[in-house]
């Protein structure tokens, strides 16, 4: 009788275990399926001197997981408008600019900023400038 009690004990101590396991497994898996991904403005290159070609990608999306289509997207180049695209039908956009001159002292990092003027949604991404 006491083996069939441990035994007892000892099953449902381990469904238990596993039932708990479970139920945070599944807590966690939800929690971090409200995290979106960080994203950032890509570019290319990340390094250049004044006057260099670059390449900004990036996507910006809606309130939620809506996408407005035809958002304008505004790119600065260290708070200084550079270039005027807009996104396609997934939110997604390209542009194109040439690095401007600075006053500032050489070599430094310049954040690079992607803004939608609807949504306001920005993206970002560091450009050394040699």
């Amino acid at each position: 009788m006491g083996s069939t009690l441990k035994g007892r004990f000892w099953t449902r101590s381990m469904l238990a275990v596993a039932l708990c396991t479970g139920i945070l497994g599944a807590a966690a898996q939800h929690a971090g399926a409200d995290i979106p991904p960080a994203r950032s403005l890509q570019l290319s290159p990340t390094t250049g001197t004044v006057g260099t070609m670059v390449v900004a990608r990036g996507q910006l999306t809606g309130p939620g997981p809506l996408v407005i289509w035809s958002q304008p997207v505004a790119i600065y180049f260290g708070g200084r408008l550079v270039a005027k695209t807009s996104t396609d039908g997934s939110g997604a956009f390209v542009a194109r600019f040439q690095v401007p001159p600075s006053p500032e002292v050489l070599p430094h990092n310049v954040t690079v900023r992607a803004v939608g003027q609807r949504t306001y949604q920005s993206l970002a991404g560091i450009f050394y400038v040699s």
